[in-house]
């Protein structure tokens, strides 16, 4: 146990990763509560907190696998290569989770186990990389879209717990849809953000997205996420009002502020706010979005 709590604080720290999800599902528990009109089960949204953490603790269990390789060579220290855990010991751990995962889906929705099954099973299709990992780890930006994607099942997943509807039910549904898609967008802002550096940040044989578009073209790609998140939000009619269209001026004039410091300094810590803040935007946008529920 202290192994896994060792690797869990340096991989998948607990007090970052239990915010981000608690809002995340906070969010889509109010969202369904606002649809609905109904009281929200405490329970059950407890339940799907469990659910949707061991999903992420997987994933990060996932690239801890396929990263190995790469990671015994430039980054030695980390918890796999050092061996603090073995390969064999991670792949029973990913093992557990799906487990707790369809164990926990059941207890409470069982007639609706095929959406987060849905969910499970492009997860592992990300794990196995799509059976084409030669191929698409040479292409950095269409590799990380690929796997955010699974945002998308594993929100509709979280309605069908919430709303108990089919997955082809939430895919014809405008509000599940546009949300579901919003939430690609956002994860795809913190995974192109991570890996934008300085020139003199960049390490060989490592690529970014500084690395391949350069700092102008790397912020622009983070910019347009957020812009395709704004567009696909306020498509839902629940979001188009003027509290939230202030929100998302303030948010979006925050990015573009950052990215313009980013771009026009050479210094390592303009580089390093603007990651910080690319981390930071999916909790300030789903803050925002919850706070609006009340105001």
């Amino acid at each position: 146990m202290m192994k896994w709590w060792q690797f869990t604080k340096e991989r998948f720290d607990p007090f970052s990763h239990t915010i981000m999800i608690f809002l995340f599902v906070i969010l889509h528990v109010l969202f369904v509560k606002n649809i609905n009109h109904e009281v929200i089960n405490l329970t059950a949204s407890f339940v799907l907190f469990l659910i949707v953490f061991i999903f992420y603790f997987k994933l990060r269990l996932y690239d801890e696998i396929k990263d190995y390789e790469l990671d015994c060579k430039i980054n030695p220290t980390r918890p796999l290569p050092r061996g603090l855990l073995s390969l064999s010991e991670v792949k029973k751990a990913i093992a557990i989770c799906i487990v707790l995962q369809i164990g926990l889906y059941l207890a409470f929705r069982p007639a609706f186990i095929w959406s987060h099954l849905f969910a499970i099973a492009y997860s592992l299709l990300m794990y196995k990389e799509f059976f084409i990992s030669k191929t698409i780890r040479k292409h950095l930006t269409t590799y990380a879209v690929t796997h955010t994607v699974v945002t998308v099942f594993l929100t509709l997943s979280m309605f069908s717990f919430l709303r108990e509807k089919s997955f082809l039910e939430l895919l014809i549904d405008k509000n599940s849809l546009y949300l579901a898609l919003s939430n690609w967008m956002l994860f795809n802002i913190f995974e192109f953000g991570r890996k934008s550096y300085q020139l003199e940040e960049e390490r060989d044989h490592v690529e970014t997205y500084t690395s391949l578009f350069k700092k102008e073209g790397a912020s622009l790609l983070v910019l347009s996420q957020s812009i395709l998140s704004l567009f696909l939000i306020t498509r839902i009619d629940f979001f188009n009002s003027l509290i939230y269209s202030t929100f998302f001026i303030i948010i979006l004039s925050l990015l573009i502020l950052f990215s313009l410091f980013f771009v026009f300094s050479k210094k390592i810590l303009a580089s390093k706010i603007y990651r910080i803040f690319s981390s930071l935007y999916i909790v300030l946008f789903f803050v925002f979005l919850i706070i609006g529920f009340f105001v």
